[in-house]
């Protein structure tokens, strides 16, 4: 009888080396977040940290794990979002100040 351990991953696996499979228990958003205390942080504590970061920076953390790469995805999207704002009101400014 082979003995079943469980690793840090959560896979679950065999000891018997004639038993070579691996199974995941549960799904990615049930597993607490053991390794990285900073993926157990609330959304809007990691976004305020990512701020602090240059876009560059933010763009290669994607590639992580999904729960980063959508809070990634999310601050550089907020970013662009200012960006494009910022380009209107400039834009508004100087067609206000052409001749008519």
């Amino acid at each position: 009888m082979a003995a079943v351990v469980e690793r840090v991953d959560g896979c679950v696996g065999s000891l018997d080396p004639d038993v070579v499979s691996l199974r995941q228990t549960s799904s990615l958003q049930e597993q607490p977040h053991q390794n990285n205390p900073l993926l157990g942080l609330p959304i809007v504590a990691i976004e305020t940290i990512l701020n602090f970061l240059s876009y560059d920076e933010i763009s290669m953390l994607r590639s992580v794990c999904k729960r980063m790469d959508m809070i990634c995805q999310r601050v550089l999207n907020q970013g662009f979002l200012k960006v494009e704002r910022y380009h209107s009101l400039c834009q508004r400014q100087v067609k206000a100040q052409l001749p008519r």
